[in-house]
């Protein structure tokens, strides 16, 4: 889920906009300032981002 997107079929790369790289980044901005990323389903489509900020200081 949070690895970086990468499209097979360049064909489609007009129809869709993004470069698939914001939950990867997210994830290693959290990864770096100690911050759990969770993700639930959401019914009928969809889904839920849930952020756990600690008291830590940020990595170095």
């Amino acid at each position: 889920m949070f690895d970086r997107f990468y499209r097979g079929d360049p064909a489609h790369n007009s129809e869709i906009n993004g470069n698939g790289l914001g939950l990867a980044i997210a994830s290693q901005l959290a990864n770096l300032n100690d911050i759990q990323i969770t993700v639930a389903d959401v019914q009928p489509h969809g889904a839920s981002f849930n952020l756990l900020f600690t008291n830590a200081s940020p990595k170095k």
